[in-house]
């Protein structure tokens, strides 16, 4: 909307189809009742759009370990960032820098130019930020010293590795990846690099 590619004209209303790529498939209750009652179940979101996709998604293995990396670095640069700076800095720097990050990863990997008004929006974004950050006494506010300035640093982080992550999601599926398999893949490499994190704490 912001660049002039889309209008409001074209939002409508989403259905299940939409989200799904295929047609719904009733549960059947009797096939439930013998094999997921009182048992544990594992859902794996979109693990046959993965598996259906498999060759196309190899095909880009460098951008799908870039983007599960980025989902993996995400989270702990945003609760970093959150645990050192404050609830508020650190949540206004992480989200804030990330869509600056975003035009900038456009500019530089898809040579999408930058508009007049995208770096007015820009300056005003990074201003309005730096006055966040520097602020005293706000509630969930920074510890103070270099705590406040590492929290920062990984929030400026966490919006880098959000941005990119969405990049590479959005690259797969403009070359053919299904989006299901686009981002159940880019998030299933992130959430396996976390593994080990998950199980040493």
């Amino acid at each position: 909307l912001t660049r002039g590619r889309a209008g409001v004209q074209q939002v409508r209303e989403l259905d299940v189809d939409d989200l799904l790529g295929r047609d719904a498939v009733p549960p059947d209750p009797a096939l439930i009742a013998r094999n997921i009652r009182d048992q544990v179940v594992l859902v794996t979101g979109a693990g046959g759009s993965i598996a259906r996709s498999l060759r196309l998604l190899m095909r880009y293995h460098a951008l799908l370990l870039l983007g599960g990396a980025s989902v993996a670095v995400y989270p702990l640069a945003f609760y970093g960032s959150m645990r050192l700076a404050g609830v508020a800095i650190g949540t206004v720097v992480t989200i804030g820098s990330a869509p600056l990050f975003s035009a900038l990863i456009e500019l530089a990997f898809d040579r999408t130019p930058l508009t007049r008004r995208w770096m007015a929006g820009a300056l005003v974004g990074v201003a309005g930020i730096a006055l966040l950050a520097s602020a005293k006494g706000m509630p969930g506010g920074p510890v103070g010293g270099e705590g406040a300035v590492a929290g920062i640093l990984c929030g400026i982080v966490g919006g880098l590795t959000y941005a990119l992550s969405s990049w590479v999601a959005r690259r797969l599926m403009l070359r053919g990846v299904p989006s299901p398999a686009a981002m159940g893949a880019t998030f299933g490499i992130g959430g396996l690099l976390l593994m080990p994190l998950l199980i040493g704490t």
